[in-house]
């Protein structure tokens, strides 16, 4: 039956393609996640709306076709590290994803991002390009059942982000701390002494007015703190 949507060309060397259904319009081009599919070529053929925010370019950018080196996006300064991804994924023919640190189109904070790349296969078993999916997910850190709200100043109450309470220097030492992270391992991915992290810890400390970690958790929580990334975040990889 003949069909007048548009197509995706899925592989150009074959000329195979899919149409692009309204179903699939009304699925995908309206998804609240960033959604895309590439060749094998490492062009895009398709990317709705939601991924064209996420990259930081207009809704009505002409994506199609281009590489990602091509383009300047939100993205570049991950760019090597989602290229070798996409290729391990292709190698593997399974799934995998880079975890980074993006501002969000709606709350303008920092937050975990996640990108999932996977391999597309024919019915013939043959690989035709990559499906690409960035969401986020969700953060999750120690977790306290505590007894009593924390007792917090009234002036830190009215901050509605850990910034400009927390310079970002202190911020990229007490997130990660916040998570679990272990002091030792802070140091070394932030490439700073012990002591010098130490140092930074105890200013949050005294800022907060809290005097253990159970206490600074309590605090963080209820302000919920969080969700905003530091800028710094070497501690965030891509797994598979």
């Amino acid at each position: 039956m003949a069909t007048h949507d548009p197509m995706i060309l899925i592989d150009r060397s074959q000329g195979l393609s899919m149409p692009l259904t309204s179903v699939f319009r009304d699925i995908f081009e309206n998804s609240n996640e960033g959604l895309c599919i590439r060749d094998l070529h490492q062009s895009f053929l398709w990317a709705n709306r939601t991924f064209l925010t996420l990259l930081g370019l207009n809704v009505n950018s002409i994506l199609i076709g281009s590489r990602l080196d091509e383009v300047h996006t939100s993205l570049d300064r991950y760019k090597s590290k989602i290229i070798a991804t996409e290729l391990h994924a292709l190698d593997i023919q399974d799934i995998c994803h880079v975890f980074y640190p993006a501002l969000s189109p709606v709350s303008h904070t920092r937050i975990i991002s996640s990108l999932s790349i996977q391999p597309m296969i024919d019915d013939k078993g043959r690989c035709t390009g990559t499906y690409w999916r960035i969401s986020k997910p969700p953060i999750v850190g120690f977790s306290y059942e505590h007894d009593n709200p924390p007792s917090i100043d009234r002036d830190i109450l009215r901050f509605k982000s850990p910034f400009p309470f927390f310079t970002m220097s202190e911020w990229n030492v007490a997130w990660p701390f916040y998570m679990g992270w272990r002091e030792q391992d802070i140091a070394r991915k932030l490439r700073i002494t012990p002591r010098h992290f130490r140092r930074v810890l105890q200013a949050c400390y005294l800022k907060l007015s809290v005097n253990s970690f159970e206490e600074f958790h309590n605090v963080i929580t209820t302000l919920g703190w969080a969700g905003e990334l530091p800028e710094n975040t070497p501690y965030i990889t891509s797994v598979c």
